[in-house]
């Protein structure tokens, strides 16, 4: 008698992997060091100009202002929505008189600020109006600057983790840029009116999460270590596969969607500087407006076909 409900619940839980994969066609198998995913040569079509409201995590510096000054300067028909500590005390001030950036704050390890943030995205004009059309969850930590007494990451060693670290780190590069997704889904999913001027409804949004090539796991074959920020990074790979999933279904995403996670490469940042002093002056070490403009080519040459995909500043798909 008890086993009755478990053989419903197996039955309807067959049912329901049966339902994704009519409505999901998934990559064809490959090795465990392939990528799924086909690269994006430099010379591909752009599919769409980056315009509309376009929501940016860690724009107080580093890749994430880059990606807001870039924007503001080669598209004009952006809105952008900026998330910072402290927009008082932003570099983002600079812009301060450009109507088409609102700075917002947004304190990634609290749930109640991103959901505040969430809602004052959602509850503008604009984006009562087309929705949101693009996001670029930038923000990110690697180490703690020695904050927690040296403890904080990235650890070489299984001895040197520190669970208060480890839960940090996945709050802020895993957990926060989804519960933004969902606080932002509203927006995301529902049906926008045409563009009157080009006569075009606006393509589905995309989705760009800032991960890294140390979160594959198929590339941890030689160094290690690292071990709360890879773990991070590869369960914000699982969690982008798993979005772009659902987004193919349809369903409540009226408009579809396109999400990846990106690899920016080593990047003249606060985060990566401890860590970059033997990339001084190669080229290896990226500047920040470099990585904001291949990001940028990035977005605007996606297709429903790399959505779920891992991408590297180069455009070549990153096994996972």
């Amino acid at each position: 008698m008890k086993l009755a409900p478990t053989f419903r619940t197996l039955g309807a839980a067959t049912r329901l992997l049966s339902s994704y994969s009519s409505s999901f066609r998934p990559h064809p198998s490959s090795s465990f060091s392939e990528s799924p995913f086909q690269d994006i040569p430099t010379t591909s079509p752009i599919q769409r100009n980056i315009s509309g409201n376009v929501v940016i995590t860690g724009g107080n510096r580093g890749i994430g202002f880059s990606l807001v000054s870039t924007l503001l300067s080669k598209r004009p028909d952006t809105r952008i929505f900026a998330g910072v500590r402290d927009p008082n005390s932003s570099n983002l001030l600079e812009f301060e008189g450009d109507s088409r950036l609102t700075t917002l704050p947004l304190d990634l390890s609290s749930e109640e600020s991103i959901e505040s943030f969430a809602n004052a995205v959602c509850e503008n004009e604009a984006v009562q109006k087309i929705g949101i059309n693009y996001i670029f969850n930038v923000a990110g930590i690697l180490n703690d600057d020695g904050m927690s007494g040296g403890r904080g990451g990235p650890e070489r060693s299984v001895l040197a983790i520190d669970g208060g670290w480890m839960q940090k780190t996945l709050q802020i590069n895993t957990i926060a840029p989804f519960l933004l997704i969902k606080n932002l889904a509203p927006s995301l999913q529902r049906p926008v009116p045409k563009r009157g001027d080009e006569g075009g409804a606006f393509p589905a949004p995309v989705i760009m999460n800032v991960s890294a090539r140390v979160g594959s796991i198929s590339d941890n074959n030689g160094l290690g270590g690292w071990y709360s920020y890879r773990a991070s990074k590869s369960a914000l790979n699982q969690l982008t596969r798993t979005l772009a999933i659902e987004q193919a279904r349809g369903g409540r995403w009226k408009r579809g969607g396109i999400s990846v996670s990106f690899h920016p490469g080593t990047t003249e940042t606060g985060l990566s500087e401890p860590f970059s002093k033997p990339l001084k002056n190669t080229s290896k070490l990226f500047p920040p407006h470099f990585v904001s403009g291949q990001m940028m080519d990035l977005a605007e040459k996606l297709t429903e076909e790399n959505s779920g995909g891992l991408y590297a500043w180069d455009h070549k798909a990153i096994p996972f």
